[in-house]
Formats: structure tokens, sequence, C-alpha cells
């Protein structure tokens, strides 16, 4: 599940096609070079703009079962 940043909403759900590619660098879309490292290949399932509070039922069990609208970069 993708957001965008402190905009309180979800923009859509992908599945990773791959493990991380550690190697590659994206220096030019960051202010801080080398903040993130690494490059993901993805495949969008969907994409829509729906608020968190339509999931905030929906728990991470990988993070201590908080609601997934307070999980960090999904």
């Amino acid at each position: 599940m993708f957001s965008v940043n402190k905009s309180k909403h979800f923009c859509g759900v992908a599945r990773m096609l791959g493990p991380v590619k550690k190697d590659v660098r994206h220096d030019d879309l960051w202010r801080q070079s080398n903040k993130w490292p690494g490059s993901i290949s993805i495949e969008w399932i969907s994409v829509k703009d729906i608020p968190n509070s339509q999931f905030i039922n929906l728990e991470n069990p990988l993070n201590e079962n908080k609601p997934v609208c307070q999980g960090r970069d999904c």
C-alpha cells in the first residue's frame, strides 16, 4: 500500500516484483543524496485516492498490530 507523505490518503496498492536492488542510486530524485539508496520493481494492482480513515480497522501484524495507516512508508 502506497501513500504520499502527510496526505492522509493511500494512493494505491502494488506488488513487489523482486528484492531491493541495493546497488541502484537515485541521487537526482532526492534532496539528500544517499538518503534513500536502492530501488524496487513494482506492479501496480490498483491506483486510487482513498482516505486513511477507510483503513483504520486493518492492522499490520509486522508493526505491533497498529492500523496500517500508522505504518511508515507502507
